[in-house]
């Protein structure tokens, strides 16, 4: 994770399935754990996600709006990662934003 400030950065590439997401779910936990208000998951160079990364993503969010943070969705999804969120009817839970420099303008203070 990279921080700055009150933003961490959780990076992701390629496909997060089911050998690969699980990394992917420590790390989002580390964000969360360390302490950081707002996690913001870059997804742009990520080409394939499933139910494991979902379900990671989910709880990373659940766990920092409980302590008043908040999880933001960033890049260009692939079409792939798109269909996941519209299947499970999960679009509605996140923000996204098309790039991590975005975040500010998306989400108010931080």
């Amino acid at each position: 994770m990279e921080a700055s400030g009150q933003v961490g950065v959780v990076r992701a590439a390629g496909a997060l399935d089911w050998r690969t997401a699980e990394e992917f779910a420590v790390e989002l936990r580390d964000a969360v754990g360390s302490g950081t208000p707002l996690v913001v998951v870059d997804l742009a160079a990520v080409t394939f996600a499933d139910s494991v990364a979902l379900n990671a993503m989910v709880a990373a969010r659940r766990d920092l709006l409980a302590r008043g943070g908040d999880l933001v969705l960033a890049g260009r999804l692939a079409p792939g990662v798109r269909r996941l969120f519209e299947l499970t009817g999960t679009v509605g839970h996140f923000t996204f934003v098309e790039d991590v420099e975005d975040v500010d303008d998306a989400v108010p203070a931080h």
